[in-house]
Parts: C-alpha cells; sequence; structure tokens
C-alpha cells in the first residue's frame, strides 16, 4: 500500500479525502506561513506600540541643576552641590536628562496626628507574649 493512501486512511482521519501526500504538505507549509505571517504582524504592532509610549518629551535640553524658579524661604536655602547630586542621581534613576523643579526639605513635626497614628499601627503589630515569673 502506497504511503499516500496509508495517511489518508489513518486512524485520526485528518486527511480522509486529500488522497495525497503532497496535498498535506502543502496544507501544512500555508499553515506555518500563516502562523509567521500572525507573528510578523503582533512584532509589528508590539513595536509601534512601544515606540509611542517611549517618545521624547519636547523638553530634552542638559538637566539644569536649578531648585525652581521661587528662591527658598528664608532659613531654608539649599546647597547648590546637594541639588546637583539630586538631578544626576535622578537622571541616572529615570535614564533620561531631567530638570529638578522644585526642592523642599522634610520638615517632621513629632505632634503630627499622620505620624502618630503611624506609631500606633506599628506598635499594635507587634505581639507581646507575657512572661511570668
Amino acid at each position: 500500500m502506497p504511503l499516500a493512501s496509508t495517511l489518508a486512511l489513518g486512524s485520526t482521519g485528518l486527511l480522509a479525502g486529500s488522497g495525497t501526500l503532497s496535498d498535506a504538505v502543502f496544507l501544512a507549509l500555508v499553515g506555518v506561513a500563516v502562523v509567521f505571517c500572525a507573528l510578523a504582524l503582533t512584532w509589528a504592532a508590539v513595536t509601534a506600540v512601544t515606540r509611542l509610549l517611549a517618545a521624547p518629551a519636547d523638553d530634552t535640553g542638559p538637566p539644569v541643576a536649578a531648585a525652581g524658579d521661587r528662591p527658598p524661604p528664608a532659613g531654608e536655602s539649599i546647597d547648590p552641590r546637594i541639588v546637583a547630586v539630586l538631578t544626576a542621581a535622578a537622571t541616572v534613576a529615570v535614564g533620561a536628562p531631567i530638570r529638578l523643579r522644585c526642592v523642599r526639605r522634610f520638615h517632621r513635626d513629632p505632634n503630627s496626628a499622620w505620624m502618630a497614628h503611624g506609631r500606633v499601627l506599628v506598635h499594635s503589630s507587634h505581639r507581646f507574649q507575657k512572661r511570668y515569673a
């Protein structure tokens, strides 16, 4: 019995009715071509979306080590070297030139309600075991 008729009469019935091995090979090649075309279209769509989302901003000038247009309040001047270090660190972290627009000091108020509540949450999360003597 020839190979083509053996495949056509196979138990799976996939090639029943095609009759020849060349038809089966043609069908397989068309299927592979369709899959590769779909992959190529998917790759093109992903590349296009990635390039659209990663478009550079209009402000791509060199980083400026300035704390903003407004002068800091009296008694709160920040050393320009600190601003330069912050700008350099942010540029490295982001991977693109950036401009710091405002640098402010953070003052901790020990009487702040938010801080007090945070301390309560942290301390209440600890489980203390009673020790009996």
